[in-house]
């Protein structure tokens, strides 16, 4: 009985850290290199999920043009381009083994709204759905309706993404 209250007093400090780390770190996270300007603006696609339950932004600042970025997001999939992430995370972790693109592809440059971009390579795992796809503007909707994302390119090279959850 002693190492059963051991091990569940141990269980619960393990689950209420990890409630605490979330709580603290949650809104830092969600907000993860979006400056106050960009959180508060408007992008192409917002109006597809008029009242999100709430919202995570993250941005990072590319040198380069917007035209010269739009092509690298436009391969996002993992049948593609991958997700420009750490292939040792995604294959070993998650178990979703993926080669992420090093070069622009042509014959990947055609996403159309409907399209699916897939999170993992084949038909394993989710996808998400192409919402709409005007020049510097990506959307795509899951397709279990959880989160939808809009990726806008401005004209200082920057790219901000939205995650808005449902």
């Amino acid at each position: 009985m002693k190492k059963f209250l051991s091990f569940l007093a141990i269980l619960v400090g393990v689950i209420a850290l990890g409630v605490l780390a979330t709580i603290l770190f949650t809104p830092w996270m969600d907000r993860w290199g979006a400056t106050d300007a960009e959180l508060a603006a408007t992008y192409p696609g917002d109006e597809l999920l008029p009242n999100p339950a709430s919202f995570v932004n993250r941005a990072i600042t590319i040198n380069a043009s917007p035209e010269a970025i739009y092509p690298w997001l436009v391969q996002l999939d993992a049948n593609k381009g991958g997700w420009y992430s750490y292939d040792w995370l995604e294959t070993n972790l998650l178990r979703c083994p993926m080669v992420n693109a090093d070069r622009i592809h042509p014959e990947w440059q055609n996403l159309q709204v409907g399209d699916k971009v897939h999170m993992c390579p084949g038909d394993a795992g989710p996808a998400a759905e192409c919402s709409c796809v005007v020049r510097r503007t990506l959307c795509a909707r899951s397709c279990f309706q959880l989160f939808e994302l809009v990726g806008n390119l401005t004209g200082q090279g920057h790219a901000p993404s939205k995650f808005i959850v449902l």
